[in-house]
C-alpha cells in the first residue's frame, strides 16, 4: 500500500469505528480495531523510511555549507567538534 492508500484506510476505519459507536453499543469490533492498530503501525514505519534520507541530506548540507567541502575536511571538523580539553586529561 502506498502512504495515500494507508491514510485513506485509516480514515475510513475510524468512520466505521465511530458508526459502530453510534449504533448503541458503545463498542467498537475487535476486528475493526486490530485492523485500525496495524494500519497506524504502517504508517508509521512508512513516514520514519521517509524522514530518515530527508535528515540524512539535512546533515551533508549543514555539513558542507560549513566550509566542510572534502571527506578529509568532514573528518576534521568533527575530530574538532569532539576534541575537548576533557578528552585529554
Amino acid at each position: 500500500m502506498t502512504l495515500v492508500e494507508l491514510k485513506m484506510k485509516k480514515a475510513e476505519l475510524r468512520n466505521q469505528m465511530d458508526e459502530e459507536r453510534e449504533e448503541g453499543n458503545l463498542c467498537i469490533q475487535p476486528e475493526t480495531f486490530l485492523e485500525y492498530n496495524e494500519v497506524i503501525r504502517a504508517l508509521k514505519w512508512a513516514e520514519s523510511r521517509l524522514l530518515k534520507p530527508i535528515v540524512i541530506s539535512i546533515i551533508i548540507g549543514m555539513l558542507f555549507l560549513s566550509g566542510c567541502n572534502s571527506i578529509e575536511g568532514m573528518r576534521m571538523d568533527i575530530h574538532q567538534w569532539t576534541d575537548t580539553p576533557a578528552h585529554h586529561k
